[in-house]
């Protein structure tokens, strides 16, 4: 089952180092979430906007990284025997 987002609501993930898969440094600051999209990522305080409910939560100077999958699969035409394992 999959979750969907709510398009309304805000996420917003303060003091967080984000790894961001290009470059080997963590940048300290701030990540805003909009329902299913990154909204906004700023090494200064990103601030609320009214009329907006927005979840904020304390990173504590953890790292902050996008999903990570693994979309490759691995098959045999042969079968492997299971007494191998």
């Amino acid at each position: 089952m999959t979750a969907t987002p709510d398009s309304s609501k805000r996420l917003l993930f303060r003091n967080v180092r984000v790894f961001d898969g290009h470059s080997g440094d963590l940048v300290g600051g701030d990540v805003l979430m909009d329902g299913d999209r990154i909204a906004a990522v700023s090494t200064s305080p990103i601030g609320d906007e009214p009329g907006r409910e927005t979840v904020v939560v304390d990173g504590a100077n953890r790292v902050l990284m996008p999903g990570m999958s693994d979309a490759t699969s691995t098959w045999s035409a042969t079968p492997i025997p299971t007494s191998t394992w």
